[in-house]
């Protein structure tokens, strides 16, 4: 008795599933031993399209739900050059997109982490580098005359933007009263 002929006669039937790894797809597989074949098409291959067999249709659909992990790309980049006034400040976007979602993180030339200064820099939760506005005396070369970069990071990978050079201008008013003379 041939195998296809035992496989009929205890009831088994073929498995059909359709795989798509990257751009290679392999179709129409067919195979009698049903657990063996799910269970090696779910472990070693990315994404399974089709799974016929009403018993293991659940157990596909679960394994095809679930979205392919993608590294970070940037949806908006920040510009390479930012100046503004001390009067207006800045906001400098940096928004990202993968899978699992990537966290956004702002460095400095040097590498280490932005962190916030107290009415000068923060971070958005959204990503944004924000430069508030500030007074002539508040100036600091390490906060508005600096390099910085916007990273995006998930458990797939990370990607940093190109330098972001940021240039505050300050405006100095002085004011003068006329001196009257007395006649």
């Amino acid at each position: 008795m041939s195998k296809q002929e035992q496989n009929k006669q205890f009831g088994r039937k073929p498995v059909a599933v359709e795989v798509i790894c990257g751009n290679s797809t392999i179709s129409s597989i067919k195979k009698y031993n049903a657990n063996f074949v799910i269970l090696q098409f779910i472990l070693l291959h990315c994404r399974i399209d089709h799974c016929f067999n009403t018993f293991y249709r659940q157990f596909c659909e679960v394994a095809t739900a679930s979205p392919e992990r993608r590294g970070p790309f940037f949806t908006v980049e920040p510009e390479t050059k930012i100046e503004f006034m001390n009067s207006s400040g800045a906001a400098i976007p940096c928004s990202s997109q993968g899978n699992p979602a990537p966290q956004i993180t702002w460095i400095k030339k040097d590498g280490t982490p932005v962190s916030d200064v107290t009415g000068l820099r923060h971070v958005r939760p959204d990503g944004t580098l924000v430069f508030q506005p500030f007074r002539a005396e508040e100036y600091r070369q390490d906060v508005h005359s600096a390099v910085y970069r916007c990273v995006a990071r998930n458990v797939v990978g990370a990607i940093a933007s190109k330098d972001v050079n940021v240039r505050a201008e300050c405006i100095i008013l002085i004011c003068v009263t006329p001196i009257l003379e007395k006649d």
